[in-house]
């Protein structure tokens, strides 16, 4: 009943005052301020808890913020007080932006949104190599960086159909300067098909978060299904998972019951479970999960 309340406590008519704000410079004269409330903030992350609560304890005078814009701060803490957001409005340095200071703040759940809408955002042959550059410039955020490069990989794979050849023509067109050489040098690497299941051994643990999920040595069959990502296959077991509500899903094989299944720690969604299936055929899957390869990561 209270968590309702949250997204409302924001609002200055809503009678309960702020307590804590933050500066952002853009120049001498202009100042910009997010104001929140401690608590909530503290209940979110252990980092801002630390910063008003324990031994890094802040003066009151309003924290200064020099590595964030005043508008991508602004997000993540609508984001904590459960504020409605329509991500497909970000783009990609946005999203970046606000992934470093989910990082910084150890707010895992926004890490996994985040994850999630670069996977949904378009990328083109008009912004590729925008993407692969911003995704060069946070390779100290390995999660996030793959994550973009993957997504620049995908428009290459299905605008030139696999064609290294073909996409070494299309970048030559482009501006010659070392950060470019690079990302070039990266793109072409990694363009290659995944390699096969068979043999494998590793542990998959959740893209956003490193909590191990389950081993190849649980993999059902080396068949492909697709996710909403992509890539996916069918594991018999998986551990550290939150679960929704079960659903009926007419997919291409048929009619099923599922639910979605959840990253225990972050709550990042990373497939589905089959709870039943309705043709004989595809019983197999019955109690089995499907993961995505796009939001799951081996070490």
């Amino acid at each position: 009943m209270a968590a309702e309340n949250i997204p409302k406590c924001l609002n200055d008519c809503f009678g309960i005052p702020h307590d804590v704000r933050f500066l952002f410079e853009d120049n001498a004269s202009d100042v910009k301020e997010v104001f929140a409330h401690k608590f909530v903030l503290s209940l979110a992350s252990d980092v801002f808890k630390r910063e008003f609560y324990g031994s890094m304890k802040e003066s009151g005078e309003g924290i200064k913020i020099v590595d964030a814009s005043q508008e991508v701060f602004a997000v993540m803490v609508e984001f904590i007080y459960n504020r409605e957001t329509d991500w497909s409005t970000y783009n990609f340095n946005f999203l970046s932006s606000l992934y470093y200071l989910a990082e910084k703040y150890d707010v895992k759940k926004l890490k996994a949104k985040i994850l999630v809408s670069i996977h949904k955002l378009k990328v083109t042959k008009e912004n590729v190599m925008e993407v692969a550059t911003v995704a060069e410039a946070y390779l100290p955020l390995p999660l996030l960086s793959n994550a973009l490069y993957d997504e620049a990989i995908k428009c290459l794979e299905n605008e030139f159909k696999g064609s290294s050849d073909s996409v070494f023509r299309f970048f030559s067109e482009t501006e010659a300067t070392q950060i470019n050489s690079k990302v070039l040098h990266k793109l072409m690497a990694r363009m290659s098909k995944p390699p096969s299941t068979s043999g494998r051994h590793g542990t998959l643990a959740c893209r956003s978060c490193n909590t191990g999920l389950t081993n190849w040595g649980e993999l059902n069959s080396n068949t492909e299904f697709r996710g909403d990502f992509g890539r996916a296959y069918l594991f018999n077991k998986v551990a550290n998972l939150n679960y929704g509500k079960v659903m009926d899903r007419l997919m291409v094989t048929g009619h099923h019951k599922v639910r979605d299944v959840f990253c225990k720690i972050c709550d990042m969604k990373l497939g589905w479970k089959y709870e039943s299936a309705q043709e004989d055929k595809q019983k197999y899957k019955e109690g089995k999960f499907i993961l995505e390869m796009k939001l799951v990561r081996e070490y």
